[in-house]
């Protein structure tokens, strides 16, 4: 799946931080946010640290082109 310019993205953690994982780059993917309220789900973390999953809205995060570069912007 590849990622457009109106796509809402989040930083995942490969490995959970519940589960161990660390705040590396190695352990660190971008994903759209349905496949990383999914992938929460389903891979056992609880997703408080992060706040995946909470009752509280998450911030929009959408993917912009900004002079030939892309940049997160939060809406």
């Amino acid at each position: 799946m590849f990622f457009r310019e109106d796509d809402v993205m989040e930083v995942d953690h490969i490995i959970p931080k519940s589960k161990g994982g660390k705040d590396e780059y190695k352990n660190l993917q971008l994903l759209h946010r349905h496949c990383h309220d999914t992938k929460t789900a389903n891979d056992g973390s609880s997703g408080i640290k992060s706040g995946c999953n909470s009752a509280e809205p998450k911030p929009t995060r959408k993917l912009e082109k900004v002079q030939d570069k892309w940049v997160m912007r939060y809406a």
